[in-house]
């Protein structure tokens, strides 16, 4: 009679899970404290009903978000050491090799070993907090199942990393240096990406965008897996926060999944390992070059962004010098990169006589180079990319000192923003020797930004140093532009209009002589007078680009009145909860209708250069 093929051994299974229980057990015991425990504490200080609801949705909530940045990754990370732990040696992984059990069914066997108990833990976690809770049941339930949830779909990702990384080395100690570098590797080139590009790819707004991101688990799940306000109205018409819940499970469906693939090559590596590569730090001999290229890459980048950040260098003022610096620095940690790599494979520290191979560390170096130059000497038109007038549906324009984006789309202002970004892009080589040189006091650098939306949906970011110093047309067009009345209410309007519901404060301070020196004086305003100010004087004059002007060259001093007027507001954000905005401005020269009620309430209107000083204290 013919056999059937197994694909999984109970006593392995078994012993596997019991052998180590005191990494199920801790993770238990963090789980208890982090969900059920905390939430009986805060429930039995629920000062009502209606704070212990809320209690009950935002602890089981808040414990997913905190264990899934670190403690589930290193919990899985433990788990895949230990169940793997046989490959590292060489007696077990040849007592392993002589079981009569397929090497299929012992990867199912122990791999399963180490992820239910840590899936079966959070469902528990789960039940658990669904007990502590059970007197706010309708409010803790989905809280409770959500947490589960969200915890089991982490640890699918995060062991299914580390069953494959348990594979690729023959080493117990490298074992989670490999996890840990695989969970942040895409996050950290993509800060190299960045950092590299703004030194030599002029007007790079040092954004990836993130996409990079998503390919670093860690940095993934911390960032979308969030915790969401669930908010309603009371009678009064003030929002109020009723609740919390989980979001991002789209993401987390997605790591899940990306972790359950990884568990197929995983499996396809530990039926072809070779017994001997134990104790080996690669363990799959067509990975040892890869593995030398991988350390000799991050070892150029990582020491040569941080060289030359840590040496404050300024490579991005130095032009094509600066490039071959960097060039130089690259070579110096890909040397050291290439020869660690070597070191851990060999075991010993007499590496250095390689002979040919030696080479590929040149045409990687050489190629780093020739990316490097391409980005430096603008081969791709990058630097030069400014869109035309028909291809930009919008462009926002925003610097330190506007305080805000201001949002153009009328043509004429668009074509003022682009004419803008040429005369940036032309006088390139001014401002580079310029941030050489130094600029003379009191000048000082505008970082202006240009955000793009093109006809075709598509962005494009651009950012560049401007200063008076070096074209005083340039920082003459930028006031033009931030004080266009289209420029000026997209930067200063608030978010939400206000109203007399939302005026949480509002005020008025105005400087007065007094002496010799120059003190403040203030109004406490009601809700009520906040909105008659704002609603009569202030927006029809900022639609006239009388209010709420800025200065990029210090005419403040003779336009402004240092009498500032200032409201917060609050709002509900179904994301933040309750959230506070505040909005202010100055009273201008111009602004008649603002300065007639501001002294009719018996506020002082005095510039600065009335006031002897050189700035506005208000």
């Amino acid at each position: 009679m013919k056999s059937g093929t197994s694909y999984f051994n109970w006593p392995l299974f078994r012993k596997t899970v019991l052998r180590f229980w005191p990494i199920w057990a801790i993770y238990a015991v963090v789980l208890l404290a982090q969900g059920p425990f905390r939430l009986a504490g805060w429930l039995r200080g629920a000062q009502d009903a209606v704070e212990a609801a809320r209690f009950a949705q935002q602890v089981p909530a808040l414990a997913a978000t905190e264990l899934a940045v670190f403690f589930v990754p290193a919990s899985c990370a433990a788990a895949g050491m230990a169940v793997y732990s046989h490959l590292y040696f060489a007696r077990s992984a040849a007592a392993y090799g002589a079981l009569p059990i397929k090497r299929g069914a012992i990867f199912n066997s122990v791999t399963l070993a180490g992820l239910l108990p840590i899936l079966a833990l959070n469902i528990l976690a789960g039940l658990a907090c669904l007990l502590a809770g059970a007197g706010q049941f309708r409010a803790v339930l989905p809280a409770a199942a959500g947490m589960a949830a969200s915890l089991c779909l982490v640890s699918l990702c995060y062991f299914g990393i580390a069953a494959l990384c348990a594979q690729l080395t023959g080493s117990i100690i490298a074992l989670p240096i490999l996890f840990f570098s695989v969970c942040v590797a895409s996050a950290l080139l993509d800060e190299l990406i960045i950092a590299a590009l703004s030194n030599f790819a002029y007007g790079y707004a040092g954004n990836t965008g993130g996409v990079l991101c998503l390919f670093s688990p860690i940095m993934g799940i911390s960032r979308y897996l969030r915790i969401d306000g669930v908010g309603s109205v009371l009678q009064d018409g003030v929002y109020r926060v009723a609740g919390y819940r989980l979001s991002g499970w789209g993401y987390l469906l997605g790591y899940a999944a990306a972790g359950l693939l990884l568990l197929w090559p995983a499996q396809a590596l530990y039926r072809r390992r070779r017994l001997e590569s134990a104790g080996e730090v690669v363990a799959v001999n067509v990975l040892r070059p890869v593995f030398r290229y991988i350390l000799a890459a991050g070892g150029a980048l990582v020491l040569a962004c941080f060289l030359s950040w840590g040496l404050n260098l300024r490579l991005d003022r130095m032009g094509a010098l600066g490039a071959a610096v960097f060039a130089a620095l690259m070579l110096l940690g890909g040397f050291i990169g290439w020869s660690a790599a070597e070191m851990l494979m060999r075991k010993s520290f007499r590496v250095f006589k390689m002979g040919r191979a030696w080479l590929g560390l040149g045409v990687l170096w050489a190629l780093l180079t020739c990316l490097l130059f391409v980005v430096e000497l603008d081969a791709t038109g990058f630097e030069r990319r400014v869109p035309a007038a028909d291809e930009v549906r919008s462009v926002g324009v925003s610097t330190y000192t506007s305080g805000g984006q201001m949002v153009l789309r009328e043509p004429e202002n668009v074509e003022l923003a682009l004419e803008l970004h040429q005369r940036l892009v032309d006088e390139k080589e001014l401002y580079e020797a310029a941030q050489m040189a130094g600029l003379p006091l009191p000048d000082t650098w505008e970082t202006v930004n240009f955000t793009y939306t093109l006809a075709d949906g598509s962005r494009l970011l651009r950012r560049y140093k401007a200063a008076a110093a070096v074209s005083a047309e340039d920082i003459e067009l930028l006031e033009t532009i931030a004080n266009l009345p289209e420029g000026l209410l997209s930067r200063k309007l608030p978010d939400v209009e206000p109203s007399v519901r939302n005026i949480a404060y509002a005020s008025i301070s105005w400087a007065v002589p007094d002496g010799d020196v120059t003190s403040v004086e203030s109004l406490e305003l009601t809700a009520e007078e906040a909105l008659e100010l704002y609603r009569e004087c202030i927006l029809p004059d900022m639609r006239e680009a009388k209010i709420g002007l800025i200065w990029f060259t210090g005419g403040e001093v003779s336009e402004a009145y240092d009498c500032r007027i200032s409201l917060e507001l609050s709002h509900f954000s179904p994301t933040e909860g309750e959230v506070y905005e505040t909005f202010y401005t100055y009273a201008t020269v111009y602004s008649e209708r603002t300065n007639a009620w501001l002294l009719e309430h018996g506020a002082g209107l005095h510039t600065p250069e009335e006031l002897g000083n050189e700035y506005l204290i208000s």
